[in-house]
């Protein structure tokens, strides 16, 4: 809760277009690093390893607002071991 309210409240519309629910100016190769090196061990490859609601982590990010996605990517999973960004240092 201190890492959410003294990092975790961000202008996200610097992050995402809103009318199309596309990342502004993602940084991919960094993203797949980080994927690789933390996402990989529970989330799998293809990320479909957890499967919620029947979706794999790519049927989440394209069902669910990306607005959602960042935020729990950024603060973690409640209830889960699933590590936050703000945590491991990562910027947005």
């Amino acid at each position: 809760m201190v890492n959410f309210l003294s990092e975790g409240l961000i202008n996200d519309t610097l992050c995402i277009d809103y009318a199309t629910a596309a990342s502004l100016a993602p940084d991919a190769s960094n993203g797949a690093a980080l994927y690789t090196s933390t996402c990989v061990m529970c989330h799998g490859t293809d990320g479909k390893q957890i499967p919620i609601d029947g979706l794999g982590i790519g049927g989440i990010a394209r069902d669910e607002p990306a607005v959602e996605i960042l935020h729990i990517i950024r603060v973690g999973q409640p209830g889960t071991s699933m590590p936050s960004a703000l945590v491991n240092g990562w910027s947005v």
